[in-house]
């Protein structure tokens, strides 16, 4: 960037993101905030800002972190990353991923540390470690992850280089031993940096070159087996907004308010709730955190959305939550016995186990929106803070831990047992009808 567009994006951003619209690992720790990290190469500002970013911040309630000050290269970039990932509440990652994202080394550091083990046991509760890294949501800007050649005529990412960066040395090491980290994980390989820890490098050639920053990038993605498809500009706000939440969960968003527009309608006055609060939401199946429900007006006023089958009997629901829990019911109706047994799931537990339920501060998280069964006079929960494709895994190891069939449980006819991590987006997509904001 110039010093012109830095001083662009520095006024834009003082104008549109106030400190309080903007999550860090100190402030979400005083309020019980969850949110994302924003991993964005600094040249994409605008098209990752202001027309993705600022759009799901103002008009969904998303919480965000983002670093607004990487060019002054304070010492404490590196700190400010790994702290801010590392922080219980922050849920995952949200990568924009284009050409100028894959050979930065900075960008491409940030993805690495996000699959590392210290990023992976974010969640401190050993029944909720997510040992496969943190989830990212890949929004694909170009062909970035197609073309191995050098894009601008300069191979070198200045990884190490000390001209005008008196952090090279601290980022070098922190590189290599993310790297490490992750060629020990199985994530990455350890030929396709073929210059690491080679002290004979003259100083005229690159530490890391363009073409191997981004193989460590596809990498990664690759292991995230995310989808390629680009960010085209038809693709809705509304899209985006469904992948993070099926991805971190619908923690992530605060109640936001709009104002309502129409004849006969007072705009100064009239406020109508994205998220409204229902009453006994537990009790009614649809998702809660502290008093906001995922089922939103939209879904509300629509009788379309997932369809689906449980030992032949069909359902029809506009939340994913309802899965989970006519699973659980339709195990226990054939057995009620399957209640104690369906624990060996995660997503199960008897109430008292758990603490805080259908609240941020839920323990284990995965229970901050559930559900109450009374059975046999003992109260069980089923909690659905997951993303759908691991809903569908949850539901699995319920039909499981009760020694049934998995395929008992058919979406639109396709086989339970058939959806895996590598297909699952296909299928939903092809098979649902998405009625969410």
């Amino acid at each position: 960037m110039t010093d012109e567009q830095k001083i662009e994006r520095r006024k834009w951003l003082d104008e549109n993101f106030k400190d309080n619209m903007i999550c860090n690992n100190k402030k979400s720790k005083e309020d019980g905030t969850h949110y994302v990290f924003i991993s964005y190469k600094s040249d994409d500002w605008e098209k990752a800002l202001k027309d993705i970013v600022y759009p799901l911040v103002k008009d969904y309630g998303l919480n965000v972190y983002f670093d607004r000050e990487f060019e002054d290269r304070n010492d404490n970039w590196v700190n400010q990353f790994t702290d801010n990932m590392n922080e219980p509440l922050c849920k995952g990652v949200v990568a924009f991923y284009s050409k100028k994202y894959t050979k930065s080394y900075a960008t491409v550091m940030e993805l690495m540390y996000s699959q590392t083990e210290e990023a992976s046991c974010t969640y401190r509760d050993d029944s909720d470690k997510n040992l496969n890294g943190l989830p990212v949501v890949f929004i694909n800007w170009d062909d970035g992850s197609k073309n191995v050649k050098d894009y601008d005529g300069k191979n070198d990412t200045g990884l190490g280089k000390a001209y005008g960066n008196g952090n090279s040395a601290i980022e070098k090491k922190c590189f290599e031993e993310y790297f490490d980290q992750l060629v020990e994980r199985g994530i990455l390989k350890k030929n396709i940096w073929n210059n690491k820890n080679n002290e004979s490098i003259p100083s005229n050639k690159p530490l890391l070159d363009v073409a191997h920053c981004k193989e460590i990038a596809n990498s990664i993605k690759q292991y995230k087996q995310v989808n390629d498809k680009e960010y085209d500009g038809e693709r809705t706000l509304k899209y985006i907004r469904n992948s993070i939440e099926d991805a971190f969960g619908p923690s992530v968003f605060s109640q936001v308010e709009e104002k309502k527009t129409g004849t006969g309608v007072d705009t100064n006055n009239t406020k109508t709730t994205i998220i409204k609060e229902e009453n006994n939401i537990a009790q009614s199946g649809v998702e809660k955190i502290e008093g906001m429900s995922t089922k939103n007006i939209e879904a509300q006023n629509n009788n379309q959305g997932y369809t689906y089958t449980i030992f032949g009997k069909e359902y029809n629901t506009a939340v994913q939550a309802d899965f989970m829990y006519d699973a659980f019911e339709a195990l226990t109706n054939k057995n009620p016995e399957y209640a104690r047994m369906s624990t060996a799931a995660k997503c199960v537990s008897k109430a008292d186990d758990v603490t805080d339920a259908n609240t941020k501060n839920a323990k284990p998280s995965y229970f901050r929106a559930c559900k109450s069964f009374n059975i046999n006079g003992e109260e069980y929960l089923v909690g659905t803070s997951y993303s759908i494709y691991s809903k569908l895994v949850e539901i699995r190891n319920m039909f499981k831990a009760c020694n049934e069939d998995a395929n008992e449980f058919k979406v639109n006819g396709e086989l339970l047992g058939n959806i895996n991590s590598a297909n699952w987006e296909s299928i939903i997509n092809k098979k649902f009808s998405r009625n969410k904001i």
